[in-house]
């Protein structure tokens, strides 16, 4: 419960979404996923925001693997 509730604390509502992808990526981190971001392609770009969004792509490492 403690994930969920700090995950509605966070506004992610377009064009927000900066922020929950960033606590997002960090939790996921020390629990020993590699966290990529996957820039999002627009044809038409509206705003400054609509260059920087991106999905997270996270895959789990064996533990003892040498991460850096």
């Amino acid at each position: 419960m403690k994930l969920l509730t700090k995950l509605i604390a966070i506004n992610s509502i377009y064009p927000h979404e900066g922020e929950i992808a960033a606590f997002l990526e960090s939790y996921l981190y020390d629990l020993w996923f590699t966290v990529d971001k996957q820039y999002l392609r627009t044809e038409v770009v509206v705003s400054i925001e609509d260059e920087q969004r991106y999905n997270l792509l996270a895959s789990k490492w064996p533990q003892g693997d040498g991460r850096a």
